[in-house]
């Protein structure tokens, strides 16, 4: 029996690369077939609103296939796309063998001194969501009061932007207000210090009290302080409003995002790793990561993980717009066939991790 394929007729993986090419194309609006081929995806033009497009229609014209929503970030140019689509319909082999039973039963798992658990936590999110009962209520309710129109005191989102921004809206806490005199500050150098670091010391300091651990016990220790933040614009805006006389002693150390982990540390005068970690969007997880990490190695019982995030200046509302980033409808609609971007939100989050054997002590 031949194996040959006759003239004129296409196997399942020539049908599969036709439909991956076409639908690329024309999403893409290439039309040049060396071009589809060479080129990347992203230097194709690909926006995320195209690349869940793409992955929508494959889904829809190809029976059974299930890519998720990024699989053009994953497979990021036409051949690696198409590979996959055929690996996953079985049309080439597979390059190893998948263990016989890749999650085993969690019940057997034996607790161990090395397992890592949970003992406070606190955060700061929009809608005032600062407990875990008003967050779980606004779960359960569907509260849509969490995303709101820019507010004046933010900025002149009207004067500010040009027309083709096409958001107003966006998940706020108030960053404006805090304890100053808590953390031994100054009112002068309280000005300076970011809002971004101002709700990662807050959040840090609650979730201390969640656990129940005195600030006491923690001094002089090897407690570890992973701190996840980004820039916020604080910067931007001091010098828009103060120019150079915004370059006081407190200018470094009250707005640098490295200084968020080692303010945490000094005022509670811990001794362990002090790390502030900008990863963007996964900042929070590789905090924990390296957080359990250490707690694992055995050097130390005890971290704080703290993510914090704001906004203080218009600029990167337009970046995230240029990018086709951001909701033009001002609503999440993650997981449904309405989503089209995100509502850029602020908000901060803090945990107190433990080894097993440290927290029943």
């Amino acid at each position: 029996v031949s194996t040959e394929v006759e003239a004129g007729h296409e196997t399942k993986e020539d049908d599969t690369e036709h439909i991956v090419r076409q639908v690329v194309s024309n999403l893409l609006g290439v039309h040049d077939p060396e071009l589809l081929s060479a080129l990347s995806f992203a230097e194709l033009g690909m926006t995320s609103f195209m690349a869940v497009s793409i992955v929508n229609a494959l889904n829809k014209r190809i029976d059974g296939l299930t890519l998720p929503p990024n699989a053009c970030y994953i497979h990021i140019d036409l051949d690696s796309l198409v590979d996959a689509i055929s690996l996953e319909h079985g049309h080439r082999s597979i390059p190893a063998e998948l263990p016989s039973n890749p999650f085993p039963d969690i019940e057997s798992h034996q607790h161990n001194d090395k397992d890592i658990v949970i003992v406070g936590k606190a955060f700061r999110l929009p809608g005032s969501l600062n407990s875990t009962a008003s967050l779980w209520e606004a779960l359960l309710s569907k509260n849509n009061s969490v995303i709101s129109d820019i507010p004046s005191d933010r900025w002149d989102h009207a004067s500010f932007y040009p027309h083709n921004i096409c958001f107003t809206k966006a998940g706020l806490v108030d960053v404006a207000h805090y304890d100053y005199r808590f953390f031994g500050l100054t009112a002068t150098e309280a000005l300076y210090v970011s809002p971004t670091m101002r709700l990662a010391l807050e959040v840090s300091f609650e979730a201390l009290e969640n656990a129940n651990i005195p600030l006491s016990k923690l001094k002089g220790t090897q407690t570890a302080v992973y701190v996840a933040t980004k820039d916020d614009g604080f910067e931007t805006l001091l010098n828009a409003e103060q120019g150079y006389d915004a370059y006081t002693r407190f200018y470094g150390t009250g707005r640098a995002p490295s200084t968020a982990s080692g303010r945490i540390s000094y005022l509670l005068d811990i001794h362990g790793p002090s790390i502030t970690v900008d990863t963007a969007c996964s900042g929070g997880i590789v905090c924990m990561d390296q957080a359990i990490t250490f707690l694992q190695s055995g050097e130390a019982d005890t971290a704080i993980v703290c993510s914090s995030n704001t906004h203080c200046w218009p600029g990167s509302f337009m970046f995230l717009t240029a990018q086709g980033m951001v909701s033009p409808n001002g609503r999440c609609a993650t997981f449904t066939t309405d989503a089209d971007g995100y509502v850029p939100s602020e908000g901060a989050e803090a945990f107190i991790l433990k080894t097993r054997s440290a927290a029943i002590r």
